[in-house]
């Protein structure tokens, strides 16, 4: 399980970001979890991550869900129309596949 930054973090860290999701889709996996439960905010540079993410996972056929807890970040997906992108779940678990995990 991979660890990704919380609150405003996001926006610092984005190319760092943009390379683990990356590293993670471009593993094939099926299904690739990303949780966003301790995200409090999200701007347009985390966007641009999780989109750039969810354009490579569509290339090679893995299915992307994101696990968000905070309304707030929750309505701005809904705003911005990417909860017609992304499957969203409301905890880790509801996302989780019920296949085994390995760790990252």
């Amino acid at each position: 399980m991979k660890s990704f930054p919380t609150g405003n973090e996001v926006s610092r860290t984005c190319p760092a970001l943009k390379e683990q999701l990356l590293g993670l889709v471009r593993r094939r996996a099926t299904v690739v979890v990303i949780d966003l439960t301790r995200v409090s905010f999200i701007d347009s540079t985390g966007l641009s991550a999780l989109l750039l993410a969810e354009k490579e996972a569509r290339r090679l056929g893995v299915q992307l869900r994101l696990a968000v807890g905070e309304p707030a970040v929750i309505n701005f997906l809904r705003l911005t129309g990417l909860d017609e992108i992304f499957p969203l779940f409301a905890s880790l678990d509801e996302a989780l596949p019920t296949a085994v995990i390995s760790p990252v």
